[in-house]
């Protein structure tokens, strides 16, 4: 059996004032083994990003608590004192996010922004880091890397800004690489090659790969499991063939449909009807049960567990596809 890489267990995220905090992530539990990629995906609010950023503690302070168990390599990530906490970030966990414009420093070159998380991490002297730089450009494929690097973020194209940030994510060779949203401004073309290249770093570095994202087409082609969130909650987890050939939670059922852009027999594109319910809810029965054609009063009044079911896991009391 492969050893973990990461081990996540009843992760909790809650923001808000002391005594009045509203839980945007809800006892989530799950593994990325070295060389594998874990697509979470899910609705608008689902608690997808508060996850990926709870992973380096990127949104702890005083008015979010993270509870649970986040285990990275053997290290007790909830428990990294703020020394080790740094060096965990950029070694150890890296993050790719959606807007690159934003993420990257507009006053600064693109060369020296991957230099300077060499430099921090002790990765490098300030010469070596320069060349380094260029050597990460040229191994995302941004062409005429030695160029470039001297070029600030403005001067490139958005594809090449999404490869300039992976570059800068590459700097101090991460085990775990988390892409928030990384290919939503791109046109389809530059997706894909955005998508390539993740995904062959994945193979040829090893690392882990989560990758956060709203698009099941993109989750079909490069993911090998699938984490399925809603209203803070894991409500299917499964390998992605396994997901697209017969999910079991009505709401995964409900997203691959919604995703299709072919008609029903009535001419209509399918959608989920109603909306995701506010962090205020309460946390009684399924959350899903509102917009479930298969709910029951059971569903309403018990929470189901994530539950084995066949190659999968799955949180509902009336499963579809059963084995």
């Amino acid at each position: 059996m492969t050893a973990q890489l990461l081990d996540v267990a009843d992760l909790s995220v809650a923001f808000g004032p002391d005594g009045a905090r509203l839980a945007a992530v809800k006892g989530v539990s799950f593994s990325v083994a070295p060389g594998e990629v874990l697509a979470i995906v899910g609705e608008s609010g689902s608690g997808k990003s508060a996850t990926a950023m709870a992973l380096a503690r990127l949104n702890e302070g005083p008015g979010a608590d993270l509870s649970g168990r986040i285990g990275l390599q053997g290290r007790e990530v909830l428990k990294l004192s703020p020394a080790d906490l740094q060096e965990l970030r950029g070694r150890g966990i890296a993050m790719i996010f959606q807007d690159a414009m934003s993420a990257l420093n507009p006053c600064e070159t693109i060369g020296d922004q991957i230099a300077e998380a060499l430099i921090v991490h002790g990765k490098a002297t300030r010469r070596a880091a320069r060349t380094r730089a260029v050597e990460l450009l040229a191994e995302v494929g941004l062409p005429e890397p030695d160029r470039r690097a001297a070029l600030y973020p403005h001067e490139i194209s958005g594809g090449q800004r999404q490869r300039a940030m992976i570059a800068v994510a590459l700097a101090c060779d991460p085990a775990l690489l988390i892409a928030d949203e990384p290919t939503t401004a791109l046109d389809v073309t530059v997706q894909a090659q955005i998508l390539a290249l993740l995904t062959g770093l994945v193979a040829t570095r090893n690392m882990g790969l989560i990758l956060i994202t709203h698009d099941l087409g993109v989750v079909a082609g490069v993911a090998d499991r699938v984490a399925v969130m809603y209203a803070g909650r894991l409500v299917e987890a499964a390998p992605v063939e396994a997901l697209f050939a017969a999910p079991h939670h009505p709401y995964t059922r409900d997203l691959i449909a919604a995703a299709s852009a072919a008609p029903d027999a009535n001419g209509q594109l399918a959608s989920i009807p109603g909306a995701p319910p506010n962090l205020g809810s309460g946390d009684t029965g399924c959350a899903y049960a509102p917009r479930c054609r298969k709910a029951s009063p059971r569903c309403t009044a018990e929470r189901p567990d994530l539950a084995p079911l066949g190659t999968s896991r799955v949180a509902c009391w009336h499963p579809e596809n059963r084995p």
